[in-house]
């Protein structure tokens, strides 16, 4: 059963695009549907995220319309603890490796939502991961466990698989053993990541494990660099405050192009208290980190603040990414209040607390995705009694039209100011996009591991040529627009007026049946200058004294003559274009 309304979170944004806006959601819900963490990928190949929802007494695939609305779930009795999402065995659906009772397992996607167990995998298993370790384009497994005098030491297997669901060999790393800088033993025991860390093309490994002090939460990253065959160089890398088993999540956190990793932690202190945050683990390219604080809670005599689930991309459509947070708070007065609060991300790569709304219960487990495909970052959220999905429908900077083949991408570059643009692209993907990036006139400019990417530009005057390129197992795709981008209008030839931008003939994508465009222009004249006049198929749109006017008006679809006129003591002069916006 599913009710639907709508939820608003205010914040403010310092955009042409949109001021002072609102970021809404139409929210969805959908009861009996439970557990503690959840992932998404397609299911029955539609392109379209769908959820699998586990780590409780079932595990579930909710699938996706094409809309944003999620239908029945395709449930198995299964108590899965740690899962990843991977074409295991190259047929073309989506399958789930997973830790059952401590065992791997492997669950066959259907292609129609459906999962069916084939068999356990006599492997033991605390976490899992899915990458290509040695480069030979099948998909392989990584689980590991802790040590313990049942399973022996701390152990990392990489089960390099055959393509068509089995496995070539088995890489056996035991002794896997590191100590905190207090000198505690640190145990497999967390979560983990298999991705290029490093830059060469190469999976590697990143690793959460707890390092026990029997007083406060005290976990290590274990890192282990991959050598293209299977073999990982393991070493003990930063260490933070949080248990091990804390959420991770492959992202891009920074703007430099590496892979970083997005995660919420929660931990213990004495008394009773705990400390909790949204925060990323930025790469440095080399298999090292440094941690980074979105947003925390706090602890000691005040309030007690317990951070409990976060997401982390670019909600308010200004082409930075933010922190979505749910935070429980036990003021001293007594009870408990229930809010989720928008961490908005800054130019200067601060954030800051844009607005906060109360919740009714719970959230377990956030996660983000485009579930509607409008270029803009949806919320799904695990609760007690249901999983909910937060359609976003707040920002302007949507883009449209959808894509509608698979392995194909929507591209909207939209102009936020003089020569700075906001570029969106969504794939329509029914395989995992691995890596999104941008080209501005043939140079990689942006790059991501998420499958949605919006970022700002600031471009050079003159025409440029911008291509978004998504990756999947098959290779790239991409789509490829041109725009026009101008400095600061100037005119030196006596009694004209100059249109800098737009160039006469342009022509503009519309979103939702309208696109906004800038128009630069300038008068020159020796005499006493008296008027400057901005016309819009023969209505007046705008009157200044200044010799230069900058305006961005909104305009539907269709041919529009856009004029721009000069008076001073002797005459009028002016200078007419045309646009299109399509």
């Amino acid at each position: 059963m599913r009710f639907t309304f709508a939820f608003l979170l205010l914040c403010s944004l310092a955009l042409p695009l949109t001021m002072n806006a609102q970021i809404g959601w139409s929210k969805h819900v959908y009861n009996n549907v439970t557990g503690f963490r959840e992932l998404r990928g397609d299911f029955n190949n539609d392109g379209y995220p769908d959820l699998f929802v586990y780590d409780g007494n079932t595990v579930s695939v909710l699938l996706n319309d094409g809309h944003g609305s999620f239908g029945n779930a395709h449930t198995l009795n299964l108590a899965m603890t740690d899962a990843t999402l991977v074409d295991f065995n190259r047929d073309g659906n989506l399958d789930v490796a997973g830790c059952n009772a401590g065992i791997l397992e492997i669950l066959d996607g259907n292609g129609d939502g459906s999962l069916t167990l084939t068999h356990p995998v006599q492997q033991h298993c605390a976490w899992v991961a899915s990458g290509d370790f040695n480069g030979d384009g099948n998909p392989d497994l990584v689980v590991g466990y802790p040590a313990s005098p049942k399973n022996g030491p701390n152990t990392v297997l990489v089960l390099l698989g055959t393509g068509d669901g089995g496995f070539l060999s088995v890489v056996e790393h035991d002794n896997v053993d590191f100590n905190s800088d207090e000198g505690n033993a640190c145990q497999l025991d967390g979560r983990a990541i298999a991705a290029d860390f490093t830059g060469d093309k190469i999976t590697d490994l990143f690793i959460t494990a707890d390092c026990f002090n029997d007083v406060n939460s005290e976990s290590a990253v274990i890192f282990g660099q991959g050598d293209g065959t299977g073999h990982l160089t393991f070493h003990k890398d930063v260490e933070t405050g949080y248990d091990a088993s804390m959420k991770v999540q492959l992202g891009e956190g920074n703007g430099d192009g590496k892979n970083d990793v997005v995660a919420v932690g929660q931990g213990s202190a004495p008394h009773g208290s705990g400390s909790s945050a949204l925060f990323l683990f930025l790469s440095h390219g080399d298999g090292t980190f440094e941690t980074k604080t979105v947003a925390a809670g706090s602890q000691g005599t005040g309030d007690e603040i317990i951070l409990r689930a976060g997401a982390f991309a670019d909600f308010n459509g200004d082409g930075i990414k933010d922190g979505l947070v749910m935070v429980d708070t036990f003021p001293l007065a007594g009870g408990e209040n229930l809010t989720i609060q928008l961490y908005a991300g800054q130019p200067d790569g601060s954030y800051k607390l844009a607005g906060q709304s109360s919740l009714g219960s719970q959230v377990e487990d956030m996660l983000w995705g485009d579930f509607n495909k409008d270029a803009v970052a949806d919320v799904a959220l695990l609760r007690p009694n249901s999983t909910d999905v937060w359609l976003n429908q707040g920002t302007a900077a949507t883009c449209s039209p959808k894509p509608t083949s698979l392995r194909s991408l929507s591209l909207c570059p939209l102009t936020i100011g003089t020569g700075s643009f906001l570029v969106l692209a969504t794939p329509l993907d029914n395989r995992q996009v691995n890596a999104m990036q941008i080209y501005v006139d043939g140079v990689l400019t942006v790059q991501t591991p998420d499958d949605l990417l919006d970022a700002r530009l600031s471009l050079t005057p003159g025409q440029h040529r911008i291509t978004a390129k998504a990756w999947d197992d098959l290779g790239a795709f991409s789509a490829t627009t041109t725009v026009p981008s101008t400095a600061p209008c100037t005119n030196t030839t006596n009694e004209t007026v100059k249109i800098c931008n737009p160039l006469n003939g342009a022509s503009f994508t519309s979103n939702g049946g309208k696109a906004t465009v800038e128009i630069q222009a300038a008068a020159a004249t020796n005499l006493k200058f008296s008027a400057l006049q901005v016309y819009v198929d023969g209505a007046l749109l705008t009157s200044t004294t200044s010799k230069s006017v900058d305006v961005s008006p909104v305009l539907s679809t269709g041919t529009h003559r856009i004029t721009v006129k000069g008076w001073d003591s002797s005459e009028a002069f002016s200078t007419t274009i045309n646009v299109t916006v399509k």
